[in-house]
C-alpha cells in the first residue's frame, strides 16, 4: 500500500459532521470509473479539506473534478441523482415526514443531495455519511484486484475505526444510525453494540440503529424499491419516538 492508500484507508471516514443527527455508514465508497485506479487524486482532496477525518461532500467532489452530483440550482440543473445516496435520502425525507408525492420525489432528492447530504456547515449539514474503509472503487472487481497487501492494511485497519465510529457515535448521541450492506453485519453489531436484525430499528439510549441492505443490491424482495425505503423511514421514525 503506497502513501496515498495508506493516508485514505487510516483516516478517511467519509463526509459531514460526527455531531450530526443522522448517520449512514456504508462498506466502502464508489467511483466514478474516470478516475482510474491511483488513489493519488481524492487523497489530494482529503488532505486539503480533512477536518478530524471528515470533509464536506460538495467541496471534497468539486476538488477531485466529479460535478455530477452538485449544481448550483438543483430545481432546475442537471445534476444526477447518485445511484446509493438517493435511496438513503429518500430514506431521511421519509423518516423527517416530508410529504413526499411523486411528482416532487425527485425534486426533493436533488435539492437534498446538492444542498445538505454531507456537507460541514452547521446549518445546512445535518448527516454523518462515512464508510467502514476509506478506500473507494469503481466496482467489486476492482476492490477484488487490489493486491494482498492493501487488502491486509484494510481489514487491519477496521477494529481502529470501528472503535472511532463507536466512541463518536457515544459522544454525538446521532438520533439515528443506519448500516447498509450485508456482509458486514458483524462490523456493524460491533459498532451498535447489539445484535441485529435486517430492516428491524433497534434502540440504544438515544440512538437507534437500522441494518439495511445495500440500496443498489438487487434483491427478489424489492430491497430497492422506492416504497420499501418510505416504508424504513417511517419504521425508524417511530422507534426513534417510543419510549
Amino acid at each position: 500500500m503506497d502513501d496515498h492508500e495508506n493516508k485514505l484507508a487510516s483516516e478517511c471516514y467519509g463526509y459531514g459532521r460526527w455531531d450530526a443527527p443522522y448517520w449512514f455508514i456504508g462498506l466502502e465508497e464508489g467511483k466514478a470509473s474516470w478516475e482510474g485506479d491511483s488513489p493519488t487524486k481524492r487523497a489530494n482532496a482529503f488532505i486539503k479539506l480533512n477536518r478530524e477525518g471528515l470533509c464536506d461532500c460538495l467541496e471534497f467532489h468539486k476538488e477531485i473534478g466529479e460535478y455530477r452530483w452538485h449544481v448550483s440550482n438543483p430545481k432546475t440543473g442537471r445534476v444526477t441523482l447518485q445511484s446509493t445516496w438517493k435511496y438513503l435520502i429518500l430514506l431521511l425525507l421519509s423518516f423527517q415526514g416530508k410529504p413526499i408525492e411523486d411528482k416532487e420525489r425527485s425534486v426533493l432528492q436533488r435539492v437534498y443531495q446538492c444542498e445538505r447530504w454531507g456537507m460541514k456547515d452547521s446549518k445546512a449539514g445535518e448527516t454523518c455519511v462515512i464508510e467502514l474503509s476509506g478506500l473507494a472503487s469503481s466496482n467489486l472487481l476492482v476492490s477484488a484486484k487490489r493486491s494482498k497487501e492493501t487488502r491486509c492494511e484494510i481489514e487491519s485497519n477496521l477494529s481502529t475505526r470501528i472503535g472511532h465510529i463507536r466512541k463518536r457515535i457515544r459522544d454525538g448521541t446521532p438520533k439515528f444510525v443506519v448500516m447498509y450492506g450485508l456482509t458486514r453485519q458483524k462490523e456493524w453489531e460491533a459498532i451498535a453494540g447489539i445484535t441485529l436484525q435486517v430492516g428491524v430499528p433497534e434502540k440504544t439510549d438515544q440512538t437507534t440503529f437500522l441494518l439495511v441492505e445495500h440500496p443498489t443490491a438487487f434483491s427478489k424482495k424489492g430491497q430497492r424499491k422506492i416504497p420499501h425505503w418510505l416504508a424504513s423511514g417511517v419504521k425508524l421514525r417511530n422507534e426513534c419516538n417510543s419510549f
